[in-house]
Formats: structure tokens, C-alpha cells, sequence
């Protein structure tokens, strides 16, 4: 695991209600969320694209911003876009104030606001279930266009097959679990629209639909991995024997394909 980055909240926003959720909930609150969406995700990302000191990487579907963060610290040119744009703001000056100079801005995937192959590498952490069906072969093409030829697309998005989504799906089957359990544990169809008209949803990428539009774009697949079993409901007195037992999991072939979160390395022909 790589060392944590150095993140300190500026006065105006040490309170929590000027805290972006990711941050908040997904970073600072709980151990386990944190190794789950950062430690293990954003930064098996990040290992996967191997950056190299001076090239210019871009992240999409950012959030506050955490990656490039990451990436500044490892001598990295990086940019990030989302749609959240309080989010972008909060990021921002979480950046400045800890000397982080990254690129953070708001953009919607379809069209992003770059050159042609101008970037050496592209990560994409949990973001894609979050597009619209009819634009994420509208969104693959734009990081292409983006992308230096021979660069890949790191990108990781639930696992249909995994034991979380199978486990929500369960949930949301039986009346007596759903009443019990809240509704950010549950899995089913969800939309939202922000203010600017960007909208995002909840629908699970699977294997067989990635691949068809790698297809079509004239990408190559070079490898996919499943990691996550560490599950976001788990206590944080529970932090280091989930993590041993997801080490453990992690390294039996057959058990491995059943982790929550699929990771694609595409590359750009």
C-alpha cells in the first residue's frame, strides 16, 4: 500500500456540511470505506496505468480529486474532470491549500475539453456505471481521441458477478432485509440530474457490453482483474482481518472472479 497522502482541511472547511460526500464519507469517516475507494481501488489504478514523472495522465469522473493528488505527489502532470461541480470547488481548494497543483475542473465525459492524444494514460475508477447507457460508447470514444496512441485506459466499475452486487440483489428481494437495511446498501436502478443538466445513474457495466464497444472502437483488451472483498458495511474493529482475508482471497484463481470490483486495462492500438 502506498504511503497515505498528506491531506489537511482548511479552516472554512473543517465543517461537515461543506464537505463533498466522497470525502466525507468515503475518506475520512470510516477505515474500511477509505481502504476500499482509495487504498485499494484509486490506487490500483493508478499503479495499473504506471505513470512515469512528467507525462500528463487524466482522470475521469474525478471527484475531489484524490488521484491527482496522488499523481502531483508522484511528479505527475494531472487532470481530472467531473460533473459535480460543488465537488470540483471543494477539491480545488483542498489542493491548494496542502500545495497539491493539479488540473480540476468540471466537464461533462462526452466532450472533453483536451486535444487530440494529449494524454499518456487515462483512469476511470468507478465511474462508468454512473454514465448513461447511450453515451458510454460516446464517453470510451472520447478517451481515445484524448489518449496517445500505445497509452491505456485504466478503468474499474462494480462487478455484476461480485459477492457485493449479488449480496445487494439479495436484499432488494426480500422484505425483511430491505426494511432493515438502508437503501445505500441496496442495489437497483437509480438517476440523478445535477443543476448544469449532466445526468448520472446507477447501472452495472458488464463484461460482455465493455467488450463490445472496445470492439467497435478498434481498442485492444489487455487484461481484466477483479479485486474487493472487503465490504463497505464491515466495521472499522473488523479493518485488518478483512483485509488479510481479502488478501487471501484475492490470490485463489477460481474465488478471485467473485470480488466486488472489475478492473479493465485497455489500450489504444
Amino acid at each position: 500500500m502506498a504511503n497515505p497522502l498528506k491531506i489537511n482541511l482548511p479552516p472554512e472547511l473543517q465543517d461537515e456540511e461543506n464537505q463533498a460526500f466522497m470525502f466525507f464519507k468515503w475518506y475520512k469517516e470510516k477505515k474500511i470505506r477509505r481502504w476500499i475507494e482509495y487504498d485499494r481501488r484509486n490506487e490500483y489504478l493508478i499503479k495499473l496505468v504506471s505513470p512515469l514523472a512528467g507525462q500528463k495522465i487524466l482522470d475521469v469522473g474525478c471527484a475531489w480529486g484524490y488521484s491527482l493528488m496522488r499523481l502531483d505527489s508522484m511528479g505527475v502532470f494531472a487532470y481530472g474532470i467531473d460533473v459535480d461541480k460543488p465537488v470540483i470547488e471543494f477539491g480545488k481548494k483542498l489542493a491548494e491549500y496542502n500545495g497539491y497543483k493539479i488540473d480540476l475542473r468540471y466537464s461533462n465525459a462526452r466532450n472533453l475539453p483536451f486535444a487530440d492524444e494529449y494524454f499518456d494514460g487515462i483512469i476511470c475508477a468507478e465511474t462508468l456505471e454512473h454514465i448513461p447507457l447511450e453515451e458510454r460508447l460516446s464517453v470510451l470514444l472520447e478517451m481515445k481521441r484524448v489518449l496517445k496512441k500505445g497509452s491505456k485506459i485504466v478503468l474499474s466499475t462494480p462487478n455484476p458477478y461480485g459477492i457485493a452486487e449479488i449480496g445487494k440483489w439479495i436484499i432488494e428481494k426480500i422484505p425483511f432485509l430491505r426494511r432493515r437495511l438502508s437503501a445505500s446498501y441496496r442495489s437497483y436502478p437509480q438517476s440523478y440530474t445535477f443543476e448544469t443538466g449532466d445526468k448520472m445513474v446507477d447501472l452495472l457495466v458488464f463484461k460482455k457490453d465493455l467488450k463490445s464497444y472496445i470492439r467497435k472502437l478498434n481498442l485492444k483488451l489487455k487484461r481484466v482483474e477483479h479485486i474487493v472483498f472487503v465490504l463497505k458495511i464491515s466495521p472499522d474493529w473488523l479493518f485488518y482481518p478483512s483485509v488479510l482475508l481479502e488478501t487471501v482471497l484475492e490470490s485463489i484463481p477460481f474465488i478471485r472472479d467473485s470480488a466486488s470490483t472489475s478492473v479493465y486495462v485497455i489500450q489504444k492500438k
